[in-house]
């Protein structure tokens, strides 16, 4: 009658630490590969020490460390550049990374800029078929969309005087495709 695990003789069992140490042998090729792979250039290994340090050097533990990333993040992001009032989401206040038209979205009822994270947030609330913003119903269709966009074009909407334009450089939204068009609608935006 065969045996099991626990009615096999000790001399039957097999030896723990021997299959450890050949699991290990194993697993020592594979670990040299991804330690190779990952190994850092000696200026990185100085940029990763540094960032070390001054999380350390804060006083707070992990909650400080954590409000020092976020703030380096926000002063890397607006770092060189002359950033326009209109680079911060509506909604958090926070600066789009660039290219802003990629990490954010303007609706066309209020031509207010929201960024990619809040849009995700609300969308996670179920509030799928509203503008953040003004919370208006979303356009379903290019004429709708175009009725919006121009009507905040006859209240003098510089933002979306733009967009117009843009639209009639690409045509978009079922617009024929109008330079002169589009520069008479940006030099008016400007």
């Amino acid at each position: 009658r065969p045996q099991t695990a626990d009615q096999a003789r000790p001399a039957d069992r097999p030896d723990r630490q021997r299959v450890a140490r050949r699991c290990a042998e194993e697993r020592a090729p594979a670990r040299q590969r991804i330690q190779s792979a990952t190994r850092q250039t000696p200026r990185e290994q100085r940029i990763r020490g540094r960032r070390r340090v001054a999380m350390s050097n804060e006083d707070g533990g992990s909650e400080s460390a954590g409000l020092a990333y976020g703030d380096l993040q926000q002063r890397l992001i607006a770092s060189g550049h002359d950033r326009p009032e209109g680079d911060r989401c509506t909604i958090c206040f926070l600066l789009i990374e660039f290219p802003t038209s990629k990490h954010s979205n303007i609706n066309s009822c209020c031509m207010k800029r929201v960024c990619r994270g809040c849009i995700l947030a609300i969308h996670r609330q179920g509030l799928l078929d509203r503008c953040l913003f003004c919370r208006t119903s979303l356009a379903t269709d290019d004429a709708s969309d175009l009725a919006r966009i121009q009507k905040r074009v006859n209240k003098k909407d510089a933002e979306a005087t733009n967009i117009l334009a843009d639209q009639y450089c690409h045509g978009d939204l079922r617009l024929t495709k109008d330079i002169p068009r589009a520069i008479e609608l940006w030099t008016e935006a400007a």
